[in-house]
Parts: structure tokens; C-alpha cells; sequence
């Protein structure tokens, strides 16, 4: 079992969701996965998949951004998620936006349990989130306790409006809304490092979900990561990503005992604590094990189960 490890940002691989981009991006990433996808449609071999790759809970995303990647609903995702036995949470998706559908959307979506947060992508979705006409569905958001998940950096999917990925478009966001937890997915990826890294050291409310990045590089990215331990979520990006397990382990030579457990589990539970069902908040029996440490992961972090 593994020990201690929320995946805050996974995608469900499951055949007729995705445009052709994404779809060759995970052929070329995670060939074994892309050629498996259909077993996936079952919640419980992703669970098993997952447990394998030292995961215990993991956060699916559902995905409104039929210009660019696909689609795959809030209802679709609820429902698989609901059928987890607890160990799968999910990020609703809104779109279009914006819209005043999208108000009423979050409203029916929020009362699921499993529904802890919000995925946002301007860049697919060709909107600014710094629009105005947006806030009331922050407002909304900041009152529930629900985390927003915003697509940042670069991406090489057609359609995409890079433009949009700024993390700097979310300054507006941030000083309206200061009690809203909002989560960069990967840190601004290639362009906007800096700017993601100066955004997450200025405000409590902002994290570096570093989702897509090798770990063993964020310390080139980001010059004063280890500044940012309290601010820091782990995401893999599955299915765009070789193996899970092994980016957990360099969290763990990254990061050390104390700075892993935070990056790897409490982070994420202390800023979902407002929405997390009570059996996750309790089980403390998946806190990373004390035998972590900081140094090589073959010898001082728990050895991986999955490939």
C-alpha cells in the first residue's frame, strides 16, 4: 500500500474523451497505458493502478474544453468517482465561460461530496481569467471552500491560446478573492516560471502544483523551491507521465522527510480540508513514513511498487 501520496491532478484515459493531440501525446508518453485505456473504465483498476504507483487518493479532472482536448463531463466523472470505494475525488469543470450557466453549474455540482475543487483552463477555453465577469463564480467558490485549479504555461496542443496561460492574468483574481485557494498547475510552465514562483512567495492563497514537471528539475525552475515547501502540491498528470512512482521518489530525494510529507500529503489535505470527506481527513495511518529522509530515494524512501 502506498504511504501518504494525493495525485491533485489526473486525467481518466478512457477511449472516445480526447481530441487527436492529446490522444498522441499519451500514445508517445505512456504507450503501455494508451494501449490498456479500455480496462480503465472500471474506478477499481485505476484504483489498483494507482496504489501500485504509491498513490492513495487521487484527484480526476473533469474537462470542458472541447476545442482543444476533448471532453469528458462533471456527470461522467462524478459517477466514476462515486464508484471508488472513497479513494478517487474529483475537480468539476465550467464552461463556456463565461456564462451565467457556469454559476449553476458549480452550485449543482458542489453539493456532490466526492467534488472538492474546480479545473480552469483559459488557454483551451479561450477566456482571461481575469475577467470580471468571472467573479462571481470565485466569490461562489471562496464560500464553498473549493480549490480552483488553473492550467498554466505552455502547452502543444492546436488550438491552444498560450496568451491566456499567463499566471500573471490571475493577479486580479487574487487580490479579490484572498480566501480562494488557487492551485497554477504546472508552475507556468516554460515561459513563466519566475513569474509563478514570485506569485506563490507573495500570497498565502497560491500554490505550485507542479503537475507535468520532472521533479528532479524544479530546482532549475524554481531558484527558491525549498523557500516554498508550504506551498508546493504534488500532481502527475496521468496518463502523461511514464511512471508515478517514480516522480514520487524524486519528490522524496528533492524534498527530505519533513518536506516530502508536505508536498506529497498535507499540503494538499490542508487546503482541501474544507471539502475532503472526514475519512480522509483521519487517516493518518497514510502519512509518509517516518523513514523518509533526504538523500538518494533508493535508500531512504519507501521502494516503488510500480514501474
Amino acid at each position: 500500500m502506498a504511504q501518504g501520496v494525493i495525485d491533485l491532478h489526473v486525467h481518466l484515459p478512457l477511449p472516445g474523451f480526447w481530441r487527436e493531440g492529446q490522444i498522441a501525446l499519451a500514445r508517445d508518453l505512456s504507450p503501455d497505458i494508451f494501449h490498456e485505456r479500455h480496462r480503465f473504465a472500471d474506478p477499481s483498476y485505476l484504483v489498483h493502478y494507482f496504489e501500485d504507483q504509491r498513490v492513495d487518493y487521487a484527484v480526476v479532472m473533469a474537462e470542458e474544453s472541447p476545442k482543444v482536448t476533448g471532453l469528458i463531463g462533471n456527470d461522467f466523472v462524478l459517477d466514476y468517482c462515486c464508484r471508488s470505494a472513497g479513494r478517487l475525488l474529483m475537480f468539476m469543470a465550467l464552461d463556456p465561460l463565461p456564462s451565467p450557466k457556469a454559476l449553476l453549474e458549480l452550485e449543482r455540482m458542489a453539493s456532490a461530496e466526492v467534488v472538492v475543487g474546480i479545473k480552469l483552463l483559459p488557454s483551451y477555453q479561450h477566456f482571461r481569467p481575469d475577467d470580471p465577469a468571472l467573479f462571481p463564480v470565485y466569490e461562489r467558490a471562496q464560500e464553498l471552500g473549493l480549490a480552483i485549479t488553473f492550467h498554466t504555461g505552455s502547452s502543444i496542443f492546436p488550438g491552444t491560446r498560450e496568451e491566456l496561460a499567463d499566471p500573471r492574468l490571475l493577479e486580479p483574481v487574487v487580490a479579490a478573492f484572498p480566501q480562494l485557494r488557487i492551485l497554477m498547475a504546472h508552475g507556468g510552465r516554460r515561459f513563466w516560471y519566475r513569474e509563478a514562483e514570485e506569485m506563490v512567495m507573495r500570497h498565502p492563497n497560491v500554490y505550485l502544483e507542479i503537475s507535468g514537471l520532472p521533479p528532479q528539475r524544479l530546482p532549475v525552475y524554481f531558484p527558491h523551491l525549498h523557500e516554498l515547501t508550504d506551498k508546493v502540491v504534488f500532481g502527475s498528470d496521468f496518463p502523461m507521465v511514464p511512471s508515478i512512482s517514480r516522480n514520487v521518489e524524486a519528490v522524496c530525494s528533492l524534498f527530505g522527510r519533513a518536506g516530502a510529507r508536505r508536498v506529497l500529503w498535507e499540503n494538499a489535505v490542508g487546503l482541501l480540508k474544507d471539502r475532503l470527506p472526514a475519512e480522509v481527513l483521519m487517516d493518518t495511518t497514510r502519512l509518509p513514513s517516518p523513514s523518509l529522509s533526504a538523500g538518494p530515494p533508493s535508500t531512504e524512501c519507501p521502494s516503488a511498487s510500480g514501474g
